[in-house]
């Protein structure tokens, strides 16, 4: 994905973030995209929740594993950050507080 499409992709779809590190060192703001699709468990007599969001790699620099990520008030904790294809975006499960 160009860096065009990419910013237009966030220009629509994204969200503000508040990102601190585990380490209370300096954190920072950002736009990421928030998922939270509802699946279908144990033979769809429950539904599970997966928290993750999709941001910018140069954005949230040295996210981790422990860190806290709030959105719209929500604040959620930072799973294990991936990379998504080239590197350019970032995946992080996440878990709410």
């Amino acid at each position: 994905m160009t860096i065009d499409r990419l910013a237009a992709h966030f220009t629509r779809f994204g969200v503000s973030a508040s990102w601190t590190p585990a380490d209370y060192t300096v954190g920072g703001t950002g736009t990421v995209i928030l998922d939270a699709p509802a699946l279908d468990v144990l033979g769809g007599v429950a539904q599970s929740i997966e928290y993750s969001v999709l941001y910018r790699a140069s954005e949230f620099v040295g996210m981790a594993y422990g860190d806290e990520l709030v959105i719209d008030g929500v604040a959620y904790t930072v799973r294990t950050p991936a990379p998504v294809e080239d590197g350019q975006l970032m995946r992080a499960p996440l878990s709410k507080v």
